[in-house]
């Protein structure tokens, strides 16, 4: 506006867009959980921000909540960004112009919100129409991250000596997951390294993930996430991966649960004993990541497993 560029109406309606989707975020953010902030009366108010009346924007935003959360879909956020989990149920459900619609422009990468603005649908309309292929499967949501991870290219079997990516090791930071990328993939691993490969491999699939290096304590925290594939690190302290791939085994939820075994010893009489604790595949850390992106997509991935679950039914059209 410094410079001339825009006019005070056209730049009002952009700011007024911006601060409504922070205070919609805010709202959502203390309707499902306890929320802490700073207010900081030193700063002065920029121009830009005068332009804006505080209450009118506060009860837009807290409207527009209100209309989320009685469309039922108070638990998801516009900022999560959708994907294809079952390309083929999805072609066979969808009529073919939605196939074509939906497997171009959900990658992973843009938020309902980015959508919604690209498309020129409404935000609550677009987010209602994905539902019923998201609640079916054949869509999932994943956060997208402001700024790209800059670890990449790391192999399992690497020294523990670049370990410089901390996971921490609270309960707290272990349960902030994002639930609505189903499944969820856990790793049992008391490698920082490890874990934050294992994370990029899971999150590529847009998958959900729980890195736990505490190895004593991940039964109570398995149980109440109920992830669907289970890694573990076959040397541990305390308890090993032989035993608690037995104790996981023996839990009633995890009984069909793949369960995969890392190992920097890759030896017969160690995948003799894997299968006999239960452990559905063993994997050498120096055959390189690939094979658990093989493994993922053999259990988690079968994309016409589903089919004849669910009767096929006429979709809606809204593209």
């Amino acid at each position: 506006m410094k410079r001339m560029v825009l006019t005070r109406e056209q730049i009002t309606p952009i700011i007024e867009g911006f601060v409504q989707e922070v205070l919609f975020d805010i709202i959502q953010c203390a309707a499902n959980e306890r929320i802490t902030y700073y207010c900081d009366f030193e700063d002065e108010i920029t121009p830009v921000i005068s332009l804006i009346h505080a209450e009118h924007a506060i009860d837009r935003a807290h409207q527009e909540w209100l209309t989320w959360r009685k469309s039922g879909i108070a638990d998801f956020s516009p900022n999560l960004a959708p994907w294809i989990k079952r390309p083929s149920q999805l072609k066979e459900e969808a009529s073919d112009l939605t196939y074509k619609t939906l497997i171009t422009i959900l990658d992973g990468r843009r938020s309902l919100r980015e959508l919604s603005t690209w498309m020129k649908k409404d935000l609550l309309n677009l987010v209602q129409s994905l539902m019923a292929y998201y609640h079916r499967g054949m869509i999932g949501l994943v956060e997208v991250a402001d700024i790209q991870s800059p670890v990449a290219g790391f192999s399992l079997n690497e020294s523990s000596k670049n370990e410089s990516t901390q996971l921490s090791d609270s309960s707290q930071n272990q349960k902030k997951i994002n639930l609505m990328a189903r499944p969820l993939i856990a790793c049992v691993d008391d490698s920082n390294q490890v874990c934050a490969t294992i994370e990029q491999i899971v999150s590529g699939f847009g998958f959900g993930f729980l890195g736990i290096r505490d190895s004593i304590n991940v039964l109570p925290l398995l149980v109440e996430l109920k992830p669907e594939m289970i890694i573990l690190d076959l040397v541990m302290p305390i308890v090993g991966g032989y035993e608690l791939c037995t104790q996981i085994r023996r839990i009633p939820e995890f009984k069909n649960t793949p369960i995969l075994i890392l190992t920097s010893n890759d030896t017969f009489v160690d995948r003799i004993r894997s299968k006999f604790v239960g452990a559905t595949a063993f994997i050498s850390k120096t055959s390189g990541n690939d094979k658990i992106g093989e493994q993922i997509q053999r259990y988690l991935l079968p994309f016409d497993k589903d089919l004849e679950e669910i009767s096929p039914t006429d979709s809606t059209d809204t593209y």
